[in-house]
């Protein structure tokens, strides 16, 4: 056995092991800021919240003329 081996091979793991845990530890601290748009399960539906509606306009609505081609 080369234990000498042996405790640097530890000491790398301990090494590696030591970042991803101040990784984690960073990301636990920062919690709820995230960035960008909330997902659609993530927030609150509130009871009363106003809703809008859209409405086509009326040029929008009215039926447009047809051209009929003659095919000859």
């Amino acid at each position: 056995m080369d234990f000498a081996k042996i405790i640097s091979e530890l000491r790398s793991q301990r090494e590696d092991l030591d970042r991803a845990i101040f990784s984690l530890e960073r990301l636990a601290l920062q919690g709820a800021k995230r960035r960008g748009r909330p997902r659609k399960g993530m927030s609150e539906v509130k009871p009363n919240a106003h809703v809008l509606t859209r409405t086509m306009p009326t040029a929008a609505k009215r039926p447009k003329a047809v051209a009929v081609s003659t095919g000859t």
